[in-house]
């Protein structure tokens, strides 16, 4: 099929960009349940997409998101310096199919993830619990391992006919490193082969198949770590086309009568980006700087395979019976282009909406059309909404923190799926704008254009960082950082970039708020790696409040 042939069977224009809820008409509530209700006969195909590290602002999702006056006043490293509107077009351009399936899917606009880094926020997403449950609180508490007594979303599809695959990073599991005999490069993702142990692999938690890569990124070419079920595969060209050319392969081998669940966890546009992307990616881009040109060829590439994934569904007739979900795994880093995390304050790492708060998109037949929820809504809810959606049970669901969002997409309940969201953990700084000369220096060494053989340090890493907790409760977003042992509220309607603190003005739901989190830190575990003191002094923060 030629490129335009999965956006033509959309049928969107632009005037029907903005749509209410459709489901086939004046329906009772009872049906609009039961058209979202996944079918045991016939159960929907799945496909969940995650990109690493992607910011709010670097996905045309909602518009409000390039406010250029406040833009304009944000934080850019040297390195992506633009002009605003070349990097603003650039973000607006880079994905237009994921865009057309946003805009005649569901967008949840209050969406978050359990962590604002990498490993603690995959969790959340296989668990369906807060990966605090069990230790984890930033990207060093999994090097342990996920513990093997949780349940994996893809144990569940599996246990139940589905077949499942795994295509790109994984880290969630307890690894080992075995450094590249001859290697030259200082780069970790070039001179290292990172084995996963035993009973941690992906095929060991609920995959048939997996292609990927076991720890935090991957080399754009000639990667020597890629993975295929456990054993070395060989690299070939550009890293998200063959993953791509993996994932259609999938799908493929896939029997027509058989569902099956695709996890796509792109490598993309994590950074830094040391090598340049294909030309047929890079051409699309005239920002005025070759390192954003690359960047949002990244993402670009990432959009180009949404598109043959969709075009492979149409053609082979799985079209109609697949539900296609997207989001980043946190927020953006600082180094990295404009629009960055749009009007949202804070980068991955942070507790602010920068980091935990992220655009999510689902689109099926079977879905809303055209629709805006802002419900507050967590990646902990994507299991139990799944596998109601596929006409199936959760195990042990007493013990799952994520809610079926179905009701409250069909409007049968109005209620917010969740009365408040937590978090607790490091305040790292890591890949925040305080860490800007370490970056700097971190690329010019990896890329090896620094004469100096010293690896740089972040005294910024999550390991030294001190503690911060946050709430959020509909509109309302409660932090409290260590450092300076202070309580901030926002209304993030009014005030998306949290910089307006409230408390003084409403001391009864900032009590309320902490009463929330008190309630739910008390019976959390400590800390697997991270700092035990810092650890207690988050806790102390709350129970002797």
């Amino acid at each position: 099929m030629k490129r335009r042939s999965f956006l033509k069977t959309l049928g969107i224009t632009g005037a029907s960009a903005m749509l209410p809820l459709t489901l086939g008409g004046c329906t009772s509530a009872a049906q609009r349940v039961n058209q979202l209700l996944g079918d045991k006969e016939n159960p929907p195909n799945i496909i969940l997409m995650v990109t690493d590290d992607q910011g709010f602002g670097q996905f045309d999702f909602l518009p409000e998101s390039y406010n250029k006056t406040v833009l304009a006043e944000r934080y850019v490293s040297e390195r992506y310096a633009v002009d605003l509107d070349a990097a603003i077009h650039a973000s607006r351009s880079a994905m237009p199919t994921l865009k057309k399936l946003a805009v005649d899917g569901v967008r949840f606009s209050n969406a978050h993830v359990t962590h604002p880094v990498c490993a603690a926020s995959r969790t959340g997403i296989m668990t369906s619990r807060y990966p605090h449950q069990f230790g984890i609180y930033n990207n060093d508490d999994v090097k342990p391992g996920v513990p093997l007594e949780e349940t994996f979303l893809p144990e569940v599809f599996q246990k139940n006919g589905y077949r499942t695959g795994a295509i790109g990073k994984w880290h969630l599991a307890k690894v080992r490193k075995e450094a590249v005999e001859g290697s030259t490069s200082r780069d970790y993702h070039d001179n290292s082969i990172i084995w996963a142990e035993e009973g941690y692999r992906p095929t060991d938690r609920g995959f048939d198949y997996f292609f990927g890569f076991h720890a935090s990124g991957v080399s754009s070419y000639n990667s020597p770590t890629w993975m295929r079920n456990g054993e070395l595969a060989e690299s070939k060209g550009y890293m998200t086309d063959q993953m791509t050319d993996e994932a259609l392969a999938f799908i493929r081998s896939v029997k027509k009568d058989q569902p099956f669940f695709l996890y796509y966890a792109h490598a993309a546009p994590h950074i830094p980006l040391t090598a340049m992307a294909p030309e047929k990616y890079l051409g699309r881009f005239n920002t005025g700087n070759q390192e954003v040109d690359n960047y949002y060829a990244s993402i670009a590439a990432i959009d180009d395979s949404i598109l043959l994934l969709m075009n492979e569904l149409e053609a082979s007739g799985r079209a109609d019976n697949t539900i296609f979900l997207f989001m980043p795994d946190n927020g953006g880093v600082a180094d990295s282009p404009m629009p960055q995390n749009g009007l949202l304050t804070g980068n991955k790492g942070s507790l602010m909406d920068g980091g935990v708060h992220i655009p999510l998109v689902a689109w099926g037949k079977s879905l809303p059309k055209g629709m805006i929820y802002d419900g507050l809504v967590s990646t902990m809810d994507l299991m139990p909404t799944l596998l109601a959606a596929s006409g199936l049970n959760a195990p042990q669901p007493e013990k799952l923190d994520g809610v079926n969002l179905l009701p409250h997409l069909s409007g049968t309940d109005s209620a917010e799926p969740h009365d408040m969201l937590f978090w607790a953990g490091p305040r790292a700084f890591h890949w925040g704008e305080p860490n800007d000369d370490f970056w700097r220096d971190y690329f010019e060494y990896v890329s090896g254009r620094s004469e100096s053989d010293v690896e740089p340090s972040s005294p910024h890493l999550e390991k030294y960082s001190t503690a911060s907790w946050s709430v959020r409760k509909g509109q309302w977003s409660l932090h409290w950082w260590q450092n300076d042992n202070t309580v901030r509220l926002y209304n993030r309607a009014v005030d998306p970039a949290e910089v307006n603190d409230i408390a003084a003005q409403h001391p009864a739901l900032v009590k309320e708020m902490q009463a929330g989190i008190r309630e739910w830190i008390k019976d959390k575990p400590e800390p697997a790696v991270w700092g035990k003191d810092y650890f207690k002094e988050l806790k102390n923060s709350l129970l002797k409040g």
